[in-house]
């Protein structure tokens, strides 16, 4: 792999001397650059790049306390369709990338393919219509494995003795990583989640590397995907939208068509041809996810269903013809929640981040 791509661009070394203050949240400028957010709030940033197996360049953004304490492993965050990873740390002290940070989580901030259009590809650029030819499928067989593997390899294992520039004392110190398990935390946001069981129908050894999955606002059983979300502030979509593809947002509408998430077909493919789209395998089997994974839903979210995914989940469970083999280990269902309270709510913190952190507790 060319070095550029395969060498971390950041280091232990935070410029930055902005401290997290727990009491009062800073108001600050609406830029479209995550680093700005993290290390305005007292976190260190570090930029990662990975090539996926077709060529794809995937940005990869490490957030970690001043003092790089980490003891309970990697966990990643996974953004939805049309967004980016700086969803998960624009809600201010009370972001779920700062609030996994602070739980001694080792996070990384991932980002799909085309999300970045500045070196997006080994060999395309952007204006290269090549560059746009793919799908969720292809998020899902070569993106999503690709970000687990480079993060299990990286992530850092126990009695590993790092360096790091304490910005207070203008001195350097050392502290030892305490991490016994390397495997993954996964958590992704709709299209995030979607494209994990994806994969893992694809793949479902990625599950071994996988401690957790946990989905926020399901996205494999659809509704109306033009519902009106687009309610907040300001910070919020300095990364909404980001580039996607015109076949993935195809991909979207026929798997909306049948209600639920299926292969993508050629854009030749007829929206007549319903019948066909329903009788084509679904992408998901409860069976092949092999990794613990919890669901939180919102009852009036009308983009996915996660009603039916749990219900789905626990027939499967519950079907000893079936081998009963599911892991779903926790179900949410948050009443007043809509698509994109999971990220964004002013209480997501005490309805869905707590709950997670106690949930991943007892596994």
């Amino acid at each position: 792999m060319d070095g550029k791509l395969s060498k971390k661009s950041g280091s232990f070394i935070n410029q930055s001397n902005s401290q997290l203050n727990s009491n009062k949240t800073p108001a600050l400028k609406a830029v479209p650059h995550t680093r700005h957010y993290v290390e305005s709030y007292g976190y260190n940033f570090i930029e990662h790049h990975v090539a996926t197996p077709d060529g794809f360049i995937l940005t990869l953004e490490r957030v970690q306390t001043k003092n790089h304490k980490v003891s309970k492993g990697p966990v990643i965050l996974m953004h939805g369709l049309f967004q980016s990873s700086g969803v998960f740390v624009t809600s201010g002290a009370n972001s779920l990338a700062f609030f996994l940070a602070e739980q001694g989580y080792d996070v990384w901030l991932a980002n799909n393919r085309c999300v970045f259009t500045s070196y997006p590809h080994l060999v395309f650029s952007a204006n290269d219509s090549e560059l746009w030819e793919w799908s969720l499928d292809d998020l899902a067989r070569f993106d999503f494995p690709t970000i687990v593997q480079f993060v299990f390899e990286n992530g850092v294992p126990k009695g590993t003795v790092a360096a790091y520039f304490d910005s207070m004392s203008k001195e350097y110190r050392t502290t030892e990583f305490s991490v016994e398990d390397r495997r993954i935390v996964f958590i992704g946001h709709s299209q995030g989640n979607a494209q994990a069981f994806h994969g893992l129908n694809f793949d479902p050894s990625i599950g071994d590397k996988i401690k957790c999955l946990v989905a926020l606002a399901p996205a494999v059983y659809l509704g109306n995907l033009l519902s009106d979300i687009w309610k907040h502030k300001n910070s919020y979509f300095q990364f909404t939208p980001r580039p996607t593809s015109s076949r993935a947002i195809f991909h979207w509408a026929q798997s909306a068509r049948a209600g639920v998430i299926v292969p993508f077909f050629d854009q030749s493919f007829k929206a007549g041809d319903l019948d066909l789209l329903r009788s084509s395998d679904s992408i998901f089997d409860a069976k092949k996810i092999n990794c613990p994974f919890m669901l939180f839903s919102g009852g009036k979210d009308a983009i996915v269903n996660g009603d039916k995914l749990a219900k789905t989940c626990y027939d499967t469970l519950s079907d000893a013809k079936n081998g009963g083999r599911v892991r779903m280990v926790h179900t949410r269902r948050i009443e007043k929640y809509e698509h994109l309270d999971f990220l964004w709510a002013r209480d997501a913190q005490q309805l869905v981040f707590e709950e997670i952190r106690d949930e991943l507790e007892k596994l």
